[in-house]
């Protein structure tokens, strides 16, 4: 049986990998902040009312000195007493310390994982492959710098929100955390709405979009399947998928395309918004 060589874990190349993964990360987070934060000794903590799990978790940025279980522990109480679940998001570049393997023993079990398509941006927008349809007659983009009740309403009708989760003040306040760098997007066919995205503008990494949602309802855009999927083999729940833009010959990351005929309105608006940050940078 043939040696199989072992990564090396100090490489030049994987040293590279990580602080670009760890800018990416920190600039998504930077990008949408929760309603309120705190640091606890290499975690941020961040609540949002429960709208939004990235709002509502744990970031384990670094490894921290204090020991897992009291600081576990502490932390727990403090989502406890808002009405919230503890969750932790993990991340690749975070140096491991044992921390996953105390929370398997400790009750917690994996509940997500997420995987990354990218996409390069030329001047004029995305350099695109089958990935993303391209755009058929009758679709247009409106970016607005305002929240509005109409776009409130539409998207929370789209990603199937009740009228008692989140509580009504709740989400306009986490939306609204993103301050100036939002962008309030909506996809409209023929004059009228069909699909909508939050854009969140970050200064190095371009821009983020989150909370992707369309009209169940609307007619089907003949464009052919997209591609791609989650890492797992199956279709994940494209009204709360990150995706990144960055600015000209940077690179879009886009977080799962599908392929069901709603999602293809979230792909012909993401290639739109690719040509409106490659325009805009």
């Amino acid at each position: 049986m043939p040696h199989r060589r072992k990564k090396d874990p100090e490489s030049p190349a994987r040293r590279k990998r990580i602080a670009e993964r760890r800018a990416l990360d920190l600039a998504l987070i930077r990008s949408w902040p929760a309603v309120k934060e705190a640091e606890e000794d290499g975690w941020l903590l961040r609540f949002s009312g429960g709208y939004t799990r990235r709002c509502n978790a744990v970031s384990v940025l670094r490894a921290g000195n204090l020991p897992h279980a009291r600081k576990t522990r502490a932390v727990e109480r403090m989502y406890l007493k808002r009405n919230l679940r503890p969750v932790f998001r993990m991340h690749l570049y975070v140096e491991p310390d044992g921390f996953d393997d105390f929370l398997a023993e400790d009750g917690y079990a994996r509940v997500g994982r997420k995987s990354v398509l990218t996409q390069r941006l030329g001047p004029s927008g995305p350099i695109l492959n089958d990935d993303l349809p391209s755009t058929p007659e009758g679709f247009a983009l409106q970016v607005r710098e305002q929240l509005t009740r109409g776009w409130l309403d539409r998207t929370a009708a789209w990603s199937g929100f009740d009228a008692a989760h989140p509580p009504p003040d709740i989400r306009p306040r986490a939306l609204g955390s993103a301050g100036n760098a939002a962008r309030f997007v909506t996809l409209l066919h023929d004059g009228a709405p069909v699909a909508g995205a939050l854009l969140c503008v970050d200064a190095e990494q371009g821009g983020f979009v989150f909370q992707i949602s369309s009209d169940a309802d609307a007619a089907p855009v003949e464009t052919g399947p997209a591609g791609g999927g989650d890492d797992e083999g199956g279709d994940a729940d494209a009204s709360m998928m990150p995706a990144m833009y960055a600015p000209d010959n940077r690179e879009l990351e886009v977080q799962h395309v599908l392929s069901d005929a709603a999602v293809d309105r979230r792909c012909v608006l993401l290639r739109l918004l690719g040509e409106h940050m490659g325009a805009a940078g």
